[in-house]
């Protein structure tokens, strides 16, 4: 069933809304009305569980990984069996982006705990699935690595389109470099136009706080995460300093790598029930 949701072909219409058939097949965003070319490397098609938008089901899967990592820390078994579900769903979902972010969360982690051990550990693993993933599927291995690298047979974002949109924001913002363009103004543009000639649909983070608010909300959002960098200091349990940072890192990556589509939220609730268990197993917070 490639792509195909018969939750969301039952649920959505009592929303107003109608599902895409096309774009589950796996059909780039521009290509769901002509059904032209490729299926865009993606063996089966987009997968969304029971989230509106792949992209969505791939951010709540890619907080959940890192949720059950502290939560089932002392249980091999358990941590075993459900971060293995987990990367197989992330895999077979059809988007990249939860497997670039989890990359950057598990590797600035990593940095971060400044054990050698892990750091081995991190790198074994990535040397793993470079040597395993063209044994198991040259589609897969060519799926997986687009991410970095720009490749005919895969369709979508890579690192060389990103680089090259981030140049075209600051091109909108040539004569507004401060303050941007206006609150909201990417999508205002996207209701007008639908997508960008070269930004698509606004598709990272840093390119909406770029064009909306300038150089100015860059900071603003600078200013933010070290509020909250600092916020998480007053945890003195390192397992759960690590879980709050974790959360942060992921949403963070996630967005500047695919945009900012209200995700904010599902973090939310998951930094809200991180604090939840940290309160409910002790008092570990300096009032």
């Amino acid at each position: 069933m490639p792509g195909v949701n018969p939750y969301l072909m039952l649920s959505l219409p009592s929303f107003g809304m109608e599902f895409n058939e096309a774009y589950a097949l796996g059909y780039s965003a521009l290509d769901t009305t002509t059904h032209m070319g490729t299926i865009d490397g993606r063996l089966f098609g987009r997968i969304s569980s029971v989230f509106m938008h792949t992209m969505q089901y791939g951010l709540v899967l890619g907080l959940f990984f890192v949720l059950f990592i502290y939560l089932f820390r002392k249980s091999k078994i358990k941590l075993f069996i459900s971060i293995s579900l987990i990367v197989l769903a992330v895999l077979t979902s059809g988007s990249r982006t939860p497997i670039g972010a989890l990359l950057v969360t598990v590797g600035v982690v990593v940095l971060l705990l400044n054990k050698i051990r892990y750091l081995v550990m991190f790198l074994l693993f990535i040397t793993l699935a470079i040597v395993i993933l063209p044994l198991i599927s040259e589609e897969v291995s060519e799926y997986v690595f687009s991410i970095v690298n720009s490749n005919d047979n895969v369709k979508g974002s890579s690192l060389e389109m990103r680089i090259e949109q981030l140049n075209a924001c600051f091109d909108i913002i040539k004569y507004c470099f401060w303050e941007g363009k206006g609150y909201a103004w990417s999508y205002e543009y996207m209701s007008r136009f639908v997508v960008h000639p070269k930004l698509l649909c606004f598709e990272s983070l840093l390119f909406v706080v770029l064009c909306n608010t300038g150089v100015l909300g860059v900071i603003v959002w600078g200013i933010f995460g070290i509020l909250y960098l600092k916020s998480i200091t007053n945890v003195r349990d390192k397992a759960k300093q690590m879980l709050l940072l974790s959360l942060f890192i992921f949403y963070i990556a996630f967005s500047c790598i695919t945009g900012e589509y209200n995700y904010m939220k599902y973090f939310m609730l998951f930094y809200v029930f991180a604090l939840g268990v940290s309160y409910s197993q002790s008092e570990d917070y300096r009032v």
